[in-house]
């Protein structure tokens, strides 16, 4: 009668563990792909957008951020690496929001 108490006890400390790393509901992860990246980035309206990506072909190659306040950034990614960026608001009245990720020839 003892195994099932301990499995329950179990099952509960792993259940609220997992909760400690849950995502915020209103947090929602956008995903696309652009020449050789993969790119994401999450939806929350926290002032800030933070932008992840990750170049899957074998040789370096350049990938082009743009915010909704322009042309924000380019990153040259080594082959199979990864890579994110944070971008900040300008002021404290608007959002940074993600607009496009599109691979280039060069920065």
């Amino acid at each position: 009668m003892k195994l099932p108490i301990k499995v329950a006890i179990a099952t509960a400390v792993v259940t609220v563990g997992m909760g400690a790393l849950a995502v915020p509901a209103n947090a929602e992860w956008k995903r696309g792909t652009t020449g050789c990246f993969g790119y994401s980035y999450d939806t929350d309206p926290d002032h800030k957008e933070t932008v992840y990506w990750s170049n899957r072909c074998k040789t370096k190659k350049y990938i082009k951020i743009t915010i909704n306040r322009g042309s924000d950034g380019c990153f040259g990614v080594g082959g199979k690496k990864k890579g994110h960026k944070q971008f900040l608001p300008y002021t404290a009245f608007t959002n940074a929001t993600f607009q496009k990720a599109q691979q280039v020839k060069k920065c």
